[in-house]
């Protein structure tokens, strides 16, 4: 090279190393920013496992990794990333002071790359990938170099905010999870490895779930639901655990509801019952939410009867209102509610379940039979007709028992005190004796005159 040439060469050279650094800041400014949003970057910058990210050095079988091109970005040198088996087992391993991390893996042993702690991520709809990168033992040969896969986790939810499910009564997250190879969730295949996924919860009442995943892409995806009635906090978390990734949490979004309550419930069918029911908006851990002015409460019910409830309004200084419903069958009784605020509409609801009244109907006919048997010991009655008016007085019974529970017994009790164990057995006993002795002086009129 000629003397002349050799400030252009070395030009040239600052400009390509300047190029170099200023791609390299831009990309870990990307990241950076994306966690400071609150997403979660795919484990593969690019959705695509760059072929020098992830190598041997040619000599051992020592993996030359950069976190920073698989996800992991920004890494700090204060951030411990820490190199496992798929059991959870430590690797050991050394961090360079440019990032990159070596890992000496024994022969058919896979590598799990993953952060010591991760960010907590706020939850969004759609695909959310966990802190951490796999590398399988499997390997393509590539001019003495040995370039191997890596594989992701991830997490899909499909309904984020989360909100109230009337169909069900309670809140309901629904997604996926499932683990992507070179960061293509269109890959499919087996992974060689069993992948375990366990949901776990901070600050919510739900049931832990576990999800085996043994292939990668939508094939080896196993749906997800989780179903509470409520948070514990105002912040509640949900936290991603897999054998391929440090455990990430997930900040839910859950909103506001109204609490719809019913007093009894259950409650008797064939009308027999009624129940009241309160219905208050409050947040989703419980506490009472703060309304703007005046909102109007939308009320629907179905399989039951409730007293007009059409006009019902909820403000910051009268927050509860009530009002009743009643059987109508035996199906049960969907209550539901809808307050409409400036900026949502926010749901709630209760089922009312309802039950058959056999033990009002059993002391209504015990007292029959035991009104009818009364009828033995008037002066002058007939002792050998006992059988006949106790079958007489069940009779009687049953039919006075349901007119008293709709309002037209002629027992001269409430339908309510009709509804219970007491008044049902005292309308059973007085409308058997009553009835008998009517069916009696009928009967004796009747066959006087056939004679």
């Amino acid at each position: 090279m000629s003397v002349s040439q050799r400030p252009l060469f070395a030009a040239s050279c600052l400009a390509a190393c300047l190029l170099h650094s200023l791609l390299a800041a831009a990309e870990r400014s990307e990241a950076l920013r994306a966690r400071e949003a609150g997403t979660a970057m795919s484990p593969l910058v690019g959705e695509r496992l760059r072929l020098d990210a992830v190598r041997t050095d040619g000599l051992s079988t020592r993996l030359q990794i950069d976190p920073a091109r698989l996800g992991l970005a920004p890494v700090s040198p204060a951030t411990r990333v820490l190199a496992t088996d798929l059991a959870g087992m430590e690797i050991p391993s050394r961090r360079a002071t440019d990032g990159t991390v070596s890992v000496d893996p024994t022969p058919g042993q896979w590598v799990v790359l993953k952060p010591s702690e991760a960010v907590p991520l706020q939850m969004k709809k759609g695909v959310q990938w966990l802190p951490g990168v796999v590398v399988p033992p499997r390997a393509n040969d590539d001019g003495g170099r040995t370039v191997a896969e890596a594989l992701g986790s991830y997490a899909e939810f499909a309904i984020v905010p989360i909100v109230w499910d009337v169909s069900i009564d309670a809140y309901r997250l629904v997604g996926r999870v499932g683990v992507a190879r070179n960061g293509d969730r269109t890959l499919g295949g087996e992974l060689g490895a069993r992948a375990i996924v366990r949901l776990a919860f901070d600050g919510l009442a739900a049931e832990p779930a576990e999800y085996t995943i043994e292939d990668a892409g939508a094939e080896g995806e196993r749906p997800m639901e989780v179903v509470f009635t409520g948070t514990l906090k105002a912040q509640a978390r949900l936290i991603v655990r897999s054998n391929l990734a440090a455990d990430q949490p997930f900040l839910m979004d859950v909103r506001p509801r109204i609490d719809v309550k019913a007093r009894n419930n259950p409650i008797l069918g064939l009308g027999l019952e009624e129940t009241i029911v309160v219905v208050q908006c409050v947040e989703a851990h419980g506490a009472a939410l703060a309304l703007p002015g005046d909102v109007p409460v939308e009320v629907e019910t179905s399989g039951g009867r409730d007293q007009d409830a059409s006009a019902m309004r909820v403000s910051q200084a009268d927050p509860r209102r009530e009002f009743r419903v009643r059987s109508v069958g035996f199906e049960p009784i969907k209550v539901a509610a809808t307050a409409r605020l400036p900026t949502e509409a926010i749901v709630g609801s209760v089922t009312i379940r309802t039950t058959m009244p056999w033990v009002q109907l059993a002391a209504a006919l015990l007292g029959g039979a035991l009104g009818g048997f009364a009828r033995r010991f008037v002066k002058g009655a007939r002792r050998n007709r006992t059988g006949v008016w106790m079958l007489e007085g069940l009779v009687v019974a049953l039919v006075a028992f349901v007119a008293g529970v709709l309002g037209v017994g002629f027992v001269g009790l409430p339908s309510f005190i009709v509804a219970t164990v007491a008044g049902a057995f005292l309308t059973g006993t007085i409308g058997g004796f009553l009835g008998v002795t009517v069916i009696e002086k009928i009967t004796s009129r009747v066959s006087p005159a056939q004679d």
